[in-house]
């Protein structure tokens, strides 16, 4: 009996040595992963990236003989890792859980199905049917069952990780910040690495975990089609509006104000506006100034990532509203078009245009410098004969900073100073053209200075956990109050005086996601749902200070799906 056990445990873990090495073959064939991950920790990694393809091995076993199981989840993965090069290799970009789960999509898989895939699926089928026919199916017992079951509880807290904040959140961010440490993390802005450092299975789990809104009833159908048409335009609009979010732009009554003060000249309304984002993450603050809504609640991640394939390609957002009231609509960045899938959002919220990186005759650093921005929308405000709304994001000032024997406020400080007298000379020049133009300038999100946050205090040290012995090595120990991370300095300038005192008082304090609707209350008055909606409910004037999760949930499902996805 004891032999017998023997030789099942040696079946079993031969199955699953047979099974690693191939995967790892496939692996290598088709993604190269094992090459990008972290060296330190790299048999870790490669266990942790290998745990989604033991986890459906085990649940193969339920009815499968150990090389069975092993053979049938060896060919799931390669078909698996086949479509992803397929698809890398058409459009630059890895497969994703939605290219699986959508149905829309099979009706152009087989566009890309050649011969060769065609054998290949015929030989998955003969090899299913083969496993039939020498009896490999086996009846699961309860000991196996059990057995199993086990395995899968142990392995499912790691194999399925993004789904953890779900159940317990500061479990699930202490997971995350670990399996970082070990070399695997959710690079959730560039998908092809991600695959590179996770493996094509995590990476199929990381993007699955995505909120979708459900259908709308027929009533919400009919109080979305309400909330339309009733948009109350605004006598003299100006004549040009400018948003300029400009990449990690902060200071408090301490730190970093005087890089600020090339702009005390232009008599800008000052006040605080909450990002929903910290240190990164920059679209999903432009997602909330573009649209009026929360990028979290019902959405997941960063949206311009995690919904660019579902989003409508005529979403409800501000730029498209602007533009049905006349505005020409331009966005544009001094950073590459397809960075944050820009090229794919920005067109279908509305913007006329979108002028990237790539359209400045840029050669120099990644950072780019703003000049070249600011030269290029002067151009676009000079030759344009009607109102526009010009939407620009900066990117000099992003991180990671330099230790010059401090924990990166010199060089964060040097980049700030240069980002924010470019933005005053743009200004002037601005005005200069066209007096009548409202400016909104507003840092998406804090720096990503968070030594320098936690030992000078301006973060509670009570939200951090010490993950290494690296002077940046300091990680959040849950979600922290966004009150506290998102708080961010706000400059707004109008020629009518009263005007700009008005809209700086009701945007102080606010979300991101109000300051559009309660500037077009004041200054244009478009139709937009979202706008109508916040108004309706009096979601942006009866916030609630103290919980800005609480004031996420005023936002229904229905506004999202019908205002945006498809």
């Amino acid at each position: 009996m004891k032999s017998q056990n023997l030789r099942n445990v040696c079946i079993e873990l031969s199955a699953i040595l047979f099974l690693a090495i191939a995967s790892g073959l496939i692996a290598k064939y088709v993604q190269d992963f094992l090459l990008f991950l972290n060296e330190k920790w790299r048999t870790q990694a490669i266990i942790i990236c290998f745990l989604p393809i033991l986890f459906f091995y085990i649940i193969a076993r339920q009815l499968l003989r150990p090389f069975a199981a092993s053979i049938f989840t060896v060919l799931i993965f390669f078909i698996l890792a086949e479509t992803n090069r397929v698809k890398q290799a058409l459009t630059g970009e890895p497969l994703g859980w939605n290219d699986i789960s959508s149905a829309s999509n099979i009706s152009v898989m087989r566009h890309y199905i050649s011969g060769e895939h065609l054998f290949l699926i015929a030989l998955f089928f003969s090899v299913i049917a083969l496993m039939i026919k020498v009896n490999q199916f086996c009846a699961p017992t309860k000991s196996k069952a059990l057995i199993s079951f086990s395995c899968l509880v142990i392995l499912a807290p790691v194999t399925f990780y993004p789904y953890l904040e779900k159940i317990n959140d500061p479990l699930s961010q202490k997971v995350k910040y670990k399996l970082a440490e070990l070399g695997v993390d959710y690079i959730l802005w560039n998908w092809p690495d991600n695959v590179r450092m996770s493996g094509l299975p995590l990476h199929l789990i990381q993007t699955s975990r995505r909120d979708i809104p459900p259908p709308p009833t027929s009533e919400e159908i009919s109080h979305f089609s309400a909330l339309k048409s009733r948009e109350k335009p605004v006598a003299h609009p100006p004549k040009n509006v400018i948003f300029i979010l400009c990449e990690a732009c902060w200071h408090d009554d301490i730190y970093f104000k005087k890089e600020f003060a090339p702009l005390d000249k232009f008599s800008f309304e000052k006040f605080p506006a909450i990002s929903p984002v910290y240190g990164g993450g920059t679209v999903n603050s432009s997602f909330e100034l573009l649209t009026g809504l929360p990028s979290q609640g019902h959405l997941t991640g960063i949206i311009y990532q995690e919904y660019a394939s579902i989003l409508k390609d005529d979403a409800a957002a501000f730029p498209r509203a602007l533009r049905a009231r006349g505005y020409t609509t331009i966005a544009a960045h001094n950073h590459y078009r397809k960075f944050w899938n820009r090229d794919i959002i920005n067109p279908k919220l509305g913007f006329d245009r979108f002028i990237g990186l790539e359209d400045m005759n840029y050669t120099g650093p990644i950072w780019a410098d703003e000049d070249i921005l600011f030269s290029k929308a002067l151009d676009e405000i000079k030759k344009s004969k009607k109102p526009g709304f010009y939407y620009l994001t900066t990117v000099s000032t992003h991180g990671s900073y330099r230790f010059i024997n401090d924990f990166g406020q010199s060089d964060y400080s040097q980049r700030l100073e240069v980002s924010i007298r470019r933005i005053s000379d743009f200004i002037e020049k601005t005005l200069e053209i066209e007096p009548d133009s409202a400016i909104l300038i507003i840092g998406d999100h804090k720096p990503a200075l968070t030594r320098f946050f936690f030992e000078n205090k301006i973060l509670p040290k009570s939200l951090f956990f010490e993950t290494g012995d690296r002077n940046e090595d300091f990680k959040f120990v849950s979600r922290p109050p966004r009150e506290i991370l998102g708080e961010m300095p706000a400059y707004f300038y109008h020629p009518d005086k009263a005007k700009a005192i008005e809209f700086a008082k009701k945007a102080a304090n606010a979300p991101f996601y109000c300051l559009p609707s309660l500037f077009d209350e004041i200054f244009v008055g478009v139709d937009l749902p979202s706008f109508a909606f916040s108004r309706e409910v009096g979601a942006c004037s009866k916030l609630n200070t103290h919980d800005y999760y609480e004031n996420l949930k005023i936002f229904p499902n229905y506004l999202y799906r019908l205002s945006l996805l498809n």
